[in-house]
């Protein structure tokens, strides 16, 4: 009787035993589950966000290509706006400009003004004033010439002398390579282009 119930209570410890490593087994086996599906949405998490990285990185290269190119289609190059104004301006048969610029100064929608005042040695300084401006309506280079007031003054030797802000707009070609977007305020050289139209009187 002893025996059995020795036996029974040995059983029962071994049923135990097994009940509680099947039972462990069970919740090592629930917790592996648990950890790899919070792996797998931690990686589905990370492959998203580098997809959106990417994606972001995708967005800034065509934005900056694009920006890129509106700066290069809006960009002006002010030397040679500089050399085409020197150009345009008429100069007698002895290579005198009719007109000196005082300076530059422009916009970034290509708009240029011009200070600028006859030359002291001029006989007829309305006259080119009129052909200043009827050059810069003749150039392709040039659009909406205008000088809204002239101002007369003398030099200290009775020479009368015309003052004057000349607005117009620069036509921009295909030649045109962007360098700077820069809008300059600088003073002119009053020597003048040679190169330029010559006007015989």
């Amino acid at each position: 009787m002893k025996r059995t119930s020795f036996l029974l209570v040995v059983g029962v410890i071994i049923a135990v035993l097994s009940l509680g490593y099947l039972g462990y087994q069970v919740f090592q086996k629930s917790s592996l589950a648990n950890e790899a599906q919070t792996l797998d949405k931690e990686i589905a998490s990370l492959n998203n966000k580098i997809l959106e990285y990417e994606n972001n990185k995708i967005m800034e290269a065509v934005n900056a290509k694009k920006l890129i190119q509106d700066l290069n289609a809006s960009t002006i190059i002010w030397s040679r706006i500089i050399q085409d104004i020197k150009a345009v301006i008429p100069v007698t048969k002895e290579g005198i400009p009719l007109v000196d610029v005082l300076s530059y100064s422009g916009a970034s929608d290509n708009r240029v003004s011009l200070s600028m005042k006859t030359s002291p040695s001029s006989e007829q300084p309305y006259i080119d004033a009129a052909d200043l401006i009827k050059a810069f309506n003749d150039s392709t280079r040039f659009i909406d010439a205008f000088v809204p007031a002239l101002s007369s003054g003398m030099d200290s030797s009775g020479n009368e002398i015309l003052s004057f802000m000349l607005t117009t707009k620069y036509v921009k070609s295909d030649s045109d390579v962007p360098v700077s977007s820069s809008v300059p305020d600088v003073s002119a050289d009053k020597n003048g282009d040679t190169s330029a139209k010559k006007i015989t009187r």
